[in-house]
């Protein structure tokens, strides 16, 4: 053991993580580790590597192992918290969340980083609580009003919602998230100006955002400005390929507008991403019988009646394919 030469390879090793270069920083940290196996501090900077890379279980591991040498330390439980989130291992990373929580109070990444999985598992009372007291330690952290608003939004409390989300937006006026998840309340509420100004600004902090594309052709479409809603929805799909709801929601678009050919290939692709999916199947079979594609018809309104657990979309896809069969 060297303790001196392990902390100097430790301490060049964190240097080329912070530049980027982690082969290198691996290198030297596994070097450290083999001169000093109990330096807690290399294996949690290699772990940090790891999580940069997107090795979860390296990352794991080398957490797991600063918690064996230093278990009072809160630190690594968080890091660890979230590469279990990356993994969806979300009852494990709540867990060691909260052992951070008991570990020090007063660490707020830690009530962060809980309430972003309890945002994931949609335990929105919980994930306000986190952000909450994440806000009370720490009120100029833009993100955790973005992410409360969000919870706020999810519970139908719009007003608490559009304060947390110009909060955050006050606090940091780039985040296009905020821009368009106030945008998203603004719809529910109606006001569809306030809504198009918000989504507006969401492509302009970000032009890459394919979800602002989406929900801005949902303005426009119920604004009656249907070549700009297509237009939009197609800038969405042409940034996420796999986005199904901009093909399910430009179809019905195409449908408003009788181009039942091009709202047909948009159905098909979505059954293709999401496949058991009832009410894709019965407007896709709409869509056929309304061109008088029988055949095509009857078989997505039988799929959609098989799949649906909605009385309204069943007794609906029963009726049509009553008139299809002539009974």
């Amino acid at each position: 053991m060297n303790p001196d030469l392990a902390m100097a390879y430790n301490n060049r090793g964190s240097a080329y993580e912070e530049e980027g270069q982690h082969d290198l920083a691996i290198a030297d940290l596994s070097q450290a580790i083999k001169l000093d196996p109990a330096l807690a501090v290399a294996y949690y900077n290699r772990g940090s590597v790891y999580e940069a890379q997107g090795q979860w279980e390296m990352a794991i591991k080398d957490f797991a192992r600063v918690i064996e040498l230093e278990p009072g330390y809160a630190v690594p439980y968080i890091e660890r918290g979230y590469v279990y989130g990356r993994q969806g291992e979300l009852e494990l990373a709540v867990e060691d969340f909260t052992r951070a929580v008991e570990l020090d109070p007063a660490l707020v990444p830690a009530y962060r980083g809980r309430g972003k999985m309890y945002k994931v598992q949609g335990e929105w009372d919980l994930a306000i609580a986190d952000f909450t007291k994440a806000i009370e330690l720490d009120p100029d952290w833009a993100e955790d009003y973005k992410d409360r608003g969000y919870a706020y939004g999810q519970k139908e409390q719009l007003e608490l919602a559009i304060a947390d989300l110009s909060k955050a937006i006050a606090l940091e006026p780039k985040m296009a998230v905020a821009y368009h998840n106030r945008g998203t309340i603004y719809i529910t509420q109606g006001e569809l100006e306030l809504a198009a100004a918000d989504l507006d600004k969401a492509i302009e902090m970000d032009p890459g955002f394919a979800m602002a594309y989406n929900s801005r052709a949902y303005v426009y479409a119920g604004a009656g400005r249907l070549d700009e809603a297509i237009a939009d929805y197609t800038r969405a799909i042409e940034l996420s390929d796999d986005y199904a709801v901009a093909y399910f929601d430009r179809a019905f678009v195409y449908g408003l507008r009788d181009q039942w050919d091009l709202a047909i290939a948009d159905y098909s692709r979505v059954i293709e991403l999401s496949p058991d999916e009832a009410v894709t199947y019965y407007n896709r079979g709409v869509a056929y019988a309304t061109i008088g594609q029988a055949g095509p018809a009857i078989a997505d309104l039988e799929k959609a009646a098989q799949l649906s657990a909605d009385p309204d979309l069943t007794a609906a896809a029963q009726e049509w394919l009553g008139k299809l069969k002539g009974k």
